[in-house]
């Protein structure tokens, strides 16, 4: 139970690390709603914005990172619904079959290869979203404190309990951006 907790605790402190790193550098640069950085999959489209906005402003080009992230988690949330109802439907018309002799096997594998497919699927999109999201903590990285951005990606990658840290610790940076104008 005490592990238990920890785990939680554990959940929300990083939770709340990231968001507000993400709320701050959005909020700072003037990205449009940062406290969308809150919000679960809302918090996809600021690390896009951000990724976006360094690519643009310091590179000259314009990517939708930002719309690839929102999209493919969209995708890996709607697929996961039809893997979990379609698996369920195939364990209960096989549950159905035991009872009822009038109901064939093939209304138990229909589903069942439903939910693999959309597996199979989902580790497909999850790998491609895993890669978007790396690329857009670069971003931010090298946005922020650009000395450290491929030290902290690299962490980031091979221990992934770090990256809220390091998220939370260049939130106040900008030393990859170039100065901003007078208004």
């Amino acid at each position: 139970f005490g592990l238990i907790l920890l785990a939680y605790a554990y959940s929300i402190l990083v939770y709340i690390l990231q968001s507000l790193g993400y709320y701050t550098v959005a909020n700072r640069r003037g990205i449009k709603h940062p406290w969308m950085a809150w919000l679960p999959v809302c918090n996809m489209w600021i690390m896009g914005s951000i990724s976006d906005q360094y690519q643009y402003v310091c590179k000259g080009r314009v990517t939708n990172r930002r719309k690839v992230l929102i999209g493919l988690t969209i995708a890996m949330f709607a697929l996961m619904l039809v893997f979990f109802v379609a698996f369920f439907i195939g364990i209960f018309s096989g549950f159905m079959s035991e009872f009822d002799m009038n109901v064939s096997e093939s209304h138990m594998a229909i589903p069942l290869i439903i939910a693999l497919v959309a597996y199979v699927v989902m580790l497909v999109i999850s790998i491609v979203l895993t890669v978007f999201q790396y690329v857009t903590v670069y971003d931010l990285f090298a946005s922020c404190s650009p000395n450290n951005a491929v030290a902290f990606l690299v962490l980031s990658i091979f221990f992934s309990f770090l990256l809220p840290f390091f998220v939370f610790a260049v939130r106040k940076k900008d030393q990859g951006m170039p100065p901003r104008k007078p208004q």
